[in-house]
């Protein structure tokens, strides 16, 4: 019963509940070396690690604080951060493991650069602020050090901004810190953020320190590596730097090695040489986590590969929901690609329940947005929680086969498949390409993604069909009167993938009130500018993006419509974005009303 926590409440009974995780940890744990178990019958100890000694600190003198270093990787960290500030731009890229001062590295950079350099403004940006609190806290013990006084400013007992006299050191989360200016930017945890943040960073900041942990509960390092770094290698000079030499634990210290066992923080996906062949399997969850440890660590290994944020508690949840479930590509038995799977639907939805609605994210999402239509919590369907492939496959069709194959597996069990993710543009046209359609995205931005979640629905069976209808129907609805307020920002390349979507057998006409028509034809006889007939334009331009038949215009008239007519971008912008004069995307846009009037 004690196995039986909080974290099982929230999606399962203690009769449904199967401790795969608890059993694993237990397996791991007794015996292993620095570790002793007890209960109440008996006590288990594992053998006693050697001790050993500190290497001998290195000394040097410079700008930064070295005497406030522990370890030689520190000084040489610093060493390193001193030349670069020699230099306008570029980029250093800090890696370590967990518990080798990072982050009290970071913060004795830090107050160095406040005291010794013409810098007035340090930006930090990570996913949390409880992330970068060490760094702060090293930056006063530095300044501390000095006898030198300063002020801060905290938002939630954590520490935001710290100043001395017109120095400034600001976090912001990284959504906020695209619109910030400074002289330096720290992006501690940076394998925590999402790729597309990372290149908007990237290209506001000329110089910047990435700071990423290669193995850790973000877990994410080694994607933050493979997807990245290559970009910033093209766009300026990078210098990486690793840490090696542990603080928080001894060096071989094998508590730190248990931890990284049990909580799989260092999974790696399978060594693959070549594909021939590959099959797609069931896995049964018992003998993965119980008996084939190998094909466990590539499961694992491939979603902290493929997606930036992980933790253990997906790992659990993986291992003990009983509605969640495993099905993977393999070849030569090994991973290709991994789909983490669960069932949701088949509830009863009311006003009064629907902020209880647990593990069935989709149905949510549903009744919270469209109520009138809560019969769709009725159905079932499987969710995607997670897909992903092995790097050394991408772009080869696999993880549109394991789609395939799912659809071929369920088409007869469960009435839609469907999953949610952050809106980027690659994604969307994978699922879209896929035939999943876009019935939800989320109010507001992920601070540390930038990017707007989405939900996407494949229907299995045909009484679907028209549920779906109306769900796209007014989904659509809302995100086109809405592009002008929350939209307003969201890039054009997602809006037009988001809108081109042609579903279904939605059908709707151009509702034109009072003077509107008048003044559209007005405007089309060169009697008024598109400023006095924006109102009658927007009701032509609504009825054409909500029609699932509609007038065929190329994308880049289609995305002039979404920039100017639906964000309501000025001239200007208009001009940066379609890349043309404004001559030129004036008369473009008259063209297109005149087209799309005639045709509706």
């Amino acid at each position: 019963d004690s196995w039986f926590t909080d974290f099982h409440k929230e999606f399962a009974t203690k009769e449904d509940i199967k401790l795969r995780f608890e059993h694993r940890l237990i397996d791991h744990t007794i015996g292993k070396e620095g570790i002793i178990y007890i209960d109440d019958e008996e006590i288990i100890k594992g053998s006693i690690p050697k001790s050993t000694e500190r290497r001998k600190l290195i000394s040097i003198e410079g700008k930064l604080f070295y005497n406030l270093c522990i370890t030689n990787d520190q000084v040489n960290v610093l060493r390193i951060i001193e030349e670069f500030l020699e230099y306008d731009k570029g980029a250093i890229v800090l890696k370590a493991n967990r518990g080798r001062g990072k982050s009290a590295v970071l913060g004795l950079a830090i107050a160095g650069m406040i005291l010794n350099y013409d810098i007035s403004k340090i930006l930090i940006t990570a996913p949390e602020a409880e992330n970068i609190q060490t760094i702060f806290e090293f930056i006063m013990k530095a300044l501390d050090s000095k006898g030198i006084k300063y002020s801060n400013r905290m938002v939630d007992n954590l520490i935001v901004e710290l100043k001395y006299y017109d120095k400034k050191v600001l976090y912001k989360k990284p959504l906020g810190a695209l619109e910030e200016k400074a002289d330096i930017i720290i992006i501690d945890e940076a394998a925590g953020i999402s790729i597309p943040l990372l290149l908007g960073l990237m290209k506001r900041y000329h110089k910047a320190i990435y700071s990423s942990t290669i193995h850790g509960y973000e877990g994410a390092g080694r994607g933050f590596s493979i997807r990245f770094m290559n970009r910033l290698k093209k766009f300026t000079d990078v210098l990486e730097v690793s840490m090696e030499e542990p603080i928080r634990y001894a060096i071989n210290d094998p508590i730190e090695k248990w931890l990284y066992d049990i909580l799989l923080l260092d999974a790696e996906p399978a060594k693959i040489d070549g594909i021939k062949d590959y099959r797609y399997e069931e896995i049964d969850r018992d003998e993965l986590f119980y008996n084939n440890e190998p094909m466990l660590r590539e499961i694992i290994g491939l979603y902290v590969l493929t997606h930036y944020r992980n933790k253990p508690d997906d790992i659990a949840l993986l291992a003990d929901a009983p509605h969640h479930f495993i099905r993977a590509m393999l070849t030569d038995n090994k991973v290709v690609n991994a789909l983490h799977l669960c069932y949701e639907g088949n509830i009863d939805v009311s006003f009064d329940t629907i902020k209880d609605i647990k593990g069935n994210m989709i149905p949510s999402v549903v009744a919270r947005y469209y109520y009138n239509l809560k019969a769709f919590c009725k159905l079932k369907g499987v969710r995607i929680v997670r897909i992903a492939t092995h790097p050394s496959s991408w772009n080869r069709g696999i993880g549109s086969q394991a789609l395939e194959e799912l659809r071929k597996e369920f088409e007869k069990k469960v009435d839609w498949l469907g999953s949610g993710f952050g809106a980027s543009p690659d994604l969307l046209r994978f699922w879209l390409k896929n035939g999943y359609h876009v019935i939800s995205i989320g109010p507001r931005r992920n601070p540390v993604s930038g990017e707007y979640s989405v939900i996407v629905i494949k229907p299995m069976k045909k009484h679907v069909n028209k549920i779906l209808d109306d769900l796209i129907r007014e989904f659509r609805l809302r995100f086109i009167d809405s592009l002008y307020d929350s939209y307003f920002n969201l890039d054009l390349q997602t809006a037009y993938l988001l809108l081109n979507d042609r579903y279904g057998n939605i059908t709707f006409k151009p509702e034109f009130k009072g003077t509107q028509r008048l003044r559209l034809e007005a405007y089309l006889n060169d009697l008024v500018i598109y400023e006095g007939a924006t109102d009658s334009i927007r009701v032509l331009v609504k009825a054409h993006f909500m029609n699932s038949k509609r007038l065929e215009l190329s994308e880049e008239e289609e995305k002039l419509l979404i920039a100017k007519v639906l964000q309501g971008r000025d001239w200007i912008n208009i001009t940066r974005l379609m890349k043309k004069r404004l001559a030129d995307s004036i008369d473009m846009m008259k063209n297109i009303i005149a087209k799309l009037y005639e045709y509706y």
